[in-house]
């Protein structure tokens, strides 16, 4: 099963609201990563590092198109929101880095090391900020959020099948 396959079955898990959608898609992006760091086949350290290129990017589509414009919609703190999004935009431009090196060589594993420590950091930010800010926002229907995040990632990875 692809990558794509298993981020379109995740997608049905049971979820209750655009948090807990987050918050499921960065736990299963920094499991990609943690599994990335163990393993030592290199070949399978490749197919790792695609994985989790391709659901890093997908969850900073997400945030990007539909959590941050919501975020503005609902007048929330523009502040949480600009920081958020200086982040994604410095993984997004790690991520179209990581997919134009050789994948076998050393500056690809460290420059994937460099994308999984700043991934790491996007999700503090998230978590502490943005998310706990978005579970405050009493202008957010945040279960209506979550479907709109459902299906534009199922969108996104039907455009990868």
């Amino acid at each position: 099963m692809g990558i794509a396959t298993t981020l379109k079955l995740d997608s049905y898990l049971p979820l209750h609201d655009a948090v807990d959608f987050m918050n499921t898609a960065y736990e299963q992006t920094k499991a990609l990563f943690m599994l990335y760091e163990r393993v030592t086949d290199i070949a399978q350290k490749q197919v790792i590092a695609e994985e989790f290129c391709v659901a890093l990017k997908i969850n900073l589509d997400v945030e990007k198109d539909v959590l941050y414009p919501a975020l503005k919609q609902a007048n929330c703190d523009r502040s949480i929101l600009s920081a958020a999004m200086m982040s994604q935009s410095v993984l997004s431009y790690l991520i179209e880095e990581v997919f134009l090196l050789e994948k076998s060589t050393a500056v690809f594993d460290l420059k994937l090391k460099l994308l999984g420590s700043q991934c790491k950091d996007h999700i503090k930010v998230m978590r502490s900020r943005v998310l706990r800010h978005l579970s405050k926002c009493n202008d957010l229907n945040l279960y209506a959020l979550r479907l709109q995040m459902d299906a534009f990632k199922n969108r996104l990875v039907e455009q990868l099948l």
